[in-house]
């Protein structure tokens, strides 16, 4: 097997290494090994194979590399040929640490600082709020949201029934929250009707009608002291 080696070769340059090639001891081994095999069917192919072992520097940085470079010999009626090589090229990557002064533009500069500003204002306005109760819900607040939640809770308890006028003859007896009203309707195995018409809810039991009227919302019309809770339907 030819050799050859140079010390270095610049950009462009190239570096030839001579070889020989008997083609015929090649193709009459060729021929044996097909004999040999039976004729398989097939293109019999003869390589010429270039082990390029390199060492260098590439913008600076050591590359050490072993490439294989393969030329087909084509052979046709007794004659042969190289096949078209072509151009190949190597590359190599390399990288290069560069320190850069790093730069903001205004919006960073600073919208940071007025950021930090508008939160500190922000959060001493809740803080002074909060130390003059303006913030704490009211007793109304309180119990609506109390009753918001039972409802949420106790759905499954709860039908939605237009009870019979005669009910509402019934000596009656008021629980002071939702929850109150479904516990006794659970011990007594009843049901809590809601009325389709009004919020309101009813439990009927052993002659009495039970019922619960939750406070109106702090923001709507009704006032929520309770004066219509005793009023009946038209018959």
């Amino acid at each position: 097997m030819p050799t050859s080696s140079t010390e270095s070769l610049a950009p462009g340059e190239r570096m030839r290494v001579p070889f020989e090639l008997d083609m015929n001891a090649t193709a009459n081994r060729t021929e044996q090994i097909t004999e040999r095999l039976g004729n398989p069917p097939g293109e019999t192919q003869v390589l010429v194979r270039a082990v390029v072992d390199l060492q260098g520097s590439v913008n600076g940085q050591q590359v050490e590399d072993v490439r294989n470079h393969t030329l087909a010999v084509g052979l046709q009626g007794g004659t042969y040929r190289p096949t078209e090589m072509g151009s190949m090229t190597n590359r190599y990557e390399s990288t290069q640490t560069v320190t850069v002064d790093r730069t903001y533009g205004p919006l960073r500069s600073f919208g940071g600082p007025a950021l930090l500003l508008g939160s500190l204002v922000a959060l001493g306005g809740l803080a002074y709020v909060r130390s003059q109760d303006r913030i704490e819900l009211t007793p109304a607040e309180r119990e609506r949201l109390a009753f918001e939640d039972d409802r949420n809770d106790f759905d499954e308890w709860i039908s939605e029934i237009q009870l019979p006028a005669d009910a509402f003859d019934l000596p009656r007896a008021e629980a002071q929250s939702l929850s109150a009203l479904v516990d006794f309707a659970i011990d007594t195995d009843n049901g809590v009707v809601e009325d389709p018409d009004e919020e309101a809810y009813y439990v009927v039991h052993d002659g009495y009608l039970y019922t619960y009227r939750p406070p109106a919302e702090p923001d709507g019309d009704q006032s929520g002291d309770g004066s219509d809770a005793t009023e009946e339907p038209e018959e």
